[in-house]
């Protein structure tokens, strides 16, 4: 997908197909992608309420009660969550691409 502006490379993991719905989380998409950087390579988990129709929203789906106010993401951790925004072209991309797949998988 590219790099973000702290050098990591992001990549989109299409093995692993976004869910429209994860656990029940309505309004949510859970996906996974992969980062490259000065701690290596890693698969990593995440979950956005910015995804609708196939596009990638300014503001999180109503009703998600999502804390971000820009869009972003939320990656599960042994200690409960972080907040990642997409700040970077990058991440940007990798939302816009997670938000276009979900909707393409449904139809």
């Amino acid at each position: 997908m590219g790099v973000t502006k702290d050098g990591a490379k992001l990549y989109a993991l299409t093995n692993y197909p976004p869910n429209s719905e994860d656990g029940g989380m309505k309004g949510w998409t859970s996906f996974t992608y992969a980062i490259e950087d000065a701690k290596g390579y890693r698969k990593v988990e995440a979950y956005t309420a910015f995804c609708n129709g196939g596009e990638l929203l300014s503001k999180p789906v109503k009703g998600t009660n999502d804390p971000l106010k820009v869009p972003g993401w939320h990656v599960k951790t042994s200690g409960g969550s972080v907040s990642v925004i997409a700040d970077s072209q990058a991440s940007h991309d990798l939302l816009k691409s997670v938000c276009y797949l979900v909707y393409n998988q449904h139809r």
